[in-house]
C-alpha cells in the first residue's frame, strides 16, 4: 500500500495525500508503490486545491489533475468534459430593481438563487409606472449575478399601454447592472403612454459565464 503521507518537493507547497512521493524538483511527485494516487495540495492565499493523479508504477512520475479548488470566498471545480474551470458556490440573495423609462422610477425587490454557473431570477411583481419612453429598462443587478455574455430571454407578465404582452422578453447584458426590456426583440418597441413594466413577478435562468 503506498499509505497516506504529506509530501513536498524542494520547497513546494505541501502536498497530503495517498501514494506520493517528493523529489528534489519543485513541482515534481512520484508513486511511492504501483498503485492509484490523489493529493490535495495547501496552497498560497489559504487555496486549497484537489487532485487526481491516475495509476503508476512505483518510482513513475505524478500527473497531476486538479478537480476542484477551495479558498476563503470560492468554491470552484473544473469540468469533467471541457476541463473548464467554472464557480460551484451555491448562493442566493435579494435585491433592489429600479424601473426606467416613466414618469416615475418605481422600485421592486428581485430574488436570486445561484447553483454553479446558474442564476435564476425571480422578477418584482408589480413595478409599473406611466410611460414617457419607448425604451424600458431596469437597474440594479448585483455584480455578483452578472453574466460574463449578454443573453436574451423571454419573460411573462410584462405590459405596455396598460395591457400585459405575451411578447417580452429581458435582455440581461454582460458586466452590466442594467437589465434591458424589449418586445418582439425591440428595446424601442414601448408606447411612450399608458403604464408600462412588469405586471407579474415573471422568473428566468441564465448561465454566468
Amino acid at each position: 500500500m503506498g499509505g497516506v503521507n504529506c509530501a513536498s518537493s524542494n520547497g513546494d507547497y505541501p502536498y497530503f495525500g495517498y501514494n506520493i512521493q517528493a523529489t528534489n524538483v519543485v513541482g515534481n511527485y512520484v508513486f511511492r508503490v504501483t498503485d492509484n494516487s490523489v493529493a490535495i495540495k495547501m496552497g498560497s492565499s489559504q487555496l486549497f486545491q484537489f487532485f487526481t493523479g491516475g495509476s503508476g508504477s512505483a518510482g513513475g512520475a505524478i500527473t497531476f489533475t486538479e478537480r476542484f479548488r477551495v479558498g476563503p470566498s470560492s468554491l470552484q471545480g473544473f469540468g469533467t468534459t471541457a476541463a473548464a474551470l467554472v464557480d460551484m458556490a451555491p448562493d442566493k440573495s435579494s435585491f433592489t430593481f429600479t424601473l426606467t423609462g416613466c414618469t416615475t422610477s418605481p422600485t421592486g425587490t428581485a430574488f436570486w438563487s445561484k447553483q454553479g454557473n446558474q442564476v435564476t431570477l425571480t422578477f418584482p411583481a408589480a413595478l409599473v409606472a406611466t410611460s414617457n419612453s419607448t425604451a424600458c429598462t431596469l437597474t440594479g443587478l448585483p455584480a455578483v449575478i452578472q453574466p460574463t455574455r449578454t443573453q436574451s430571454l423571454p419573460l411573462v407578465g410584462m405590459e405596455n399601454a396598460t395591457a400585459v404582452i405575451a411578447n417580452g422578453n429581458v435582455v440581461v447584458q454582460a458586466a452590466s447592472g442594467t437589465v434591458l426590456c424589449q418586445i418582439n426583440a425591440n428595446s424601442s418597441g414601448w408606447t411612450a403612454s399608458g403604464t408600462k413594466g412588469l405586471n407579474a413577478g415573471g422568473t428566468i435562468t441564465y448561465l454566468l459565464n
